[in-house]
Formats: C-alpha cells, structure tokens, sequence
C-alpha cells in the first residue's frame, strides 16, 4: 500500500491529538489556592495589608479568596477593591471582633465547612480572633500550610489579667499547628519568644508594605486647604496622633503630654484623629483639662494621610 503526501502514516514520535492534550494538562502547573480570613475590613492597618496582598497575589497568578467578617467602616480603597473582588470574597457574619462563644463557634463551623469544600493548599489568618478560629479550622479540615499574621497582639493591654493569659494560652495551641507566624516588627517577635508561643525559627519579621502613591498625591495646595479646613493659623504648630482610641494605644498620654506642652507654648494645637471606645472618656478629660479650643477630635478620617502631611509632629 502506498501513501500520498496529504495522507501520511502516523509514526511513533507522532502523538493523537488527545495525547498531546492530556500530556499538556499533565505538565501544566496548578494554580495555588490561597485563602485569607479576617474578622474585619474596617479601620486600621490590618484590612490594608489583607487587600495589597489579596490583590498582588491575584496578579502574580494565584487562586485568593478573601474570608472576613461583616463590617460598616470600610475606607473608600476597600469598598472598591470588596466590590472587584465580590466573586472571590466570603462574608461570615459571625465573624466577629468582639468575643461571643456562641457566634464564634458558628463562625468556626463555617470556615471548616469553607476549607474542606474548597480544598486550599494555603490558609492565612489575620489578627487574634480571625487567627484563632481560622487556624482551628483549618487544622481540622486538614489545610496543608498554614500561616499567621497577628498585626500587633493581645497579650497585654487589651484586657483585665484573666482574659490576657487566655489569649496566650490560646496563641500557645494554635501556634502548635501554624507553619508560620510573620510579624510586623522585631518587638513583636520578641513579645511572641517571651510569651513561649513560637520558637525563633517558625516567626519572620516582615514589615508592613505602603501604596507609595498615596503619598505623592499631598502637595502643598492639599496642605492648605487641610490647614483652613481646620482653621489652623499660619504660625500655629501642630501636633497629631492617628490611631484607635483603644487602651493599648495610650490616647490618654497624649492630652496628659498636650497639657504640659499648652502650658509652655501658646501657639500649638492638637489633632487627634481616629475613633474608639475610649472617645468619650477623651472627650470628658479634655474638658475637665480646659483643653477644649486646643484639641480638635476628628473621628475616622478617609484623607488621613493629607492630616499627617499637616502635621509638625506626629505622635506615635
């Protein structure tokens, strides 16, 4: 039998079309699936870090999905990227920041139900009750990796002392379970060392990341118009702290710090911006110090970057 040039006979080097396919699909990588659970997408440092990372990850070719509670307080950034990102996000609404056994275990039972459905190769939990309930589940539901980022702790500062060594013991057991723990700073790792919750090696340090633009948007036009906004004369100092109104951020330093320097210097205002259980009780002190025209509480600000730019001093 004799072949023509259109109808060749098919040789050993020379695969059926459906080899070839399945060969293809056999040597092509999967995507790595990755999941990041948080209580709250709201004020604070910890939902900006969740959504850089959600959103680079995504560019770089991984398979994210965003875990988190509900939440009233999202900065404008957020409500963008929730919006884009509202096909690979999971609202839980018992995910909460505040302690409820009750809700925390529901919110427990969802995330297991969550990781054995969806077959993550990567689970990264967010700051200490995300942390907590997230890895448990995750363990349970027989996640590969699983990692940590506390975004500061509650070992101190937070609560009375029964409630602060729960939460170490707690961090103890999770941390059992937790292939890696990546902390902010230095002093929050040697925090984790003292408690004993994790050995050196399974914690790394790495600092939080900025959108650099945000930045070089402020000019000096910007400046000014922040500067009349709060009726801020052009020879006045000013001095800002920007934060939680929280204990373990110490706002009550900062008037105690703004009564000396009032007494001593007379054009100087004060800036506090930020909301917190602790506002009306600032307010009150404020009043009770006849700090009243010196100090200006400005609540949760979105242009808070555009306050620091106005700021001769900013207290941490």
């Amino acid at each position: 039998m004799t072949y023509s040039n259109s109808h060749k006979p098919p040789t050993a080097d020379r695969k059926p079309p459906t080899a070839n396919r399945q060969a293809l699909t056999a040597n092509r990588k999967p995507k790595l699936k990755l999941a990041h659970v948080i209580t709250r997408m709201e004020w604070g440092g910890s939902p900006d870090i969740a959504r850089i990372m959600c959103r680079s990850l995504m560019k770089n070719g991984y398979d994210v999905r965003l875990i988190m509670g509900p939440g009233k307080h999202l900065s404008g950034k957020t409500k963008t990227f929730l919006d884009e990102f509202k096909s690979r996000t999971v609202i839980i609404p018992w995910l909460r920041r505040s302690i409820n056994p009750f809700f925390d275990f529901l919110a427990m039972v969802r995330l297991y139900v969550i990781f054995r459905r969806e077959e993550f190769d990567i689970v990264h939990t967010h700051t200490a009750k995300g942390g907590i309930l997230g890895r448990i589940a995750a363990h349970l539901a027989g996640v590969p990796r699983i990692i940590h980022t506390p975004h500061g702790h509650n070992f101190y500062g937070y609560f009375g002392p029964f409630m602060s060594k729960l939460v170490v013991v707690l961090e103890r057991f999770a941390a059992r379970f937790t292939d890696k723990i990546v902390v902010l700073t230095k002093l929050e790792k040697k925090d984790f060392l003292d408690f004993e919750v994790k050995g050196s090696q399974d914690i790394d340090v790495i600092p939080s990341g900025l959108e650099l633009d945000d930045f070089s948007r402020i000019g000096d036009e910007a400046k000014a118009a922040k500067r009349n906004e709060f009726r801020l004369g052009s020879c006045e100092r000013v001095v800002g702290m920007v934060s939680r109104l929280e204990p373990v951020k110490g706002p009550e330093y900062f008037i105690e710090a703004a009564v000396e320097v009032a007494e001593r210097i007379n054009n100087v205002k004060f800036l506090i911006v930020g909301e917190g259980s602790l506002r009306s009780n600032l307010e009150r002190q404020t009043e009770r110090l006849g700090l009243e025209g010196k100090i200006k509480f400005l609540g949760w600000r979105e242009d808070s970057l555009e306050i620091i730019a106005v700021l001769d001093i900013l207290v941490q």
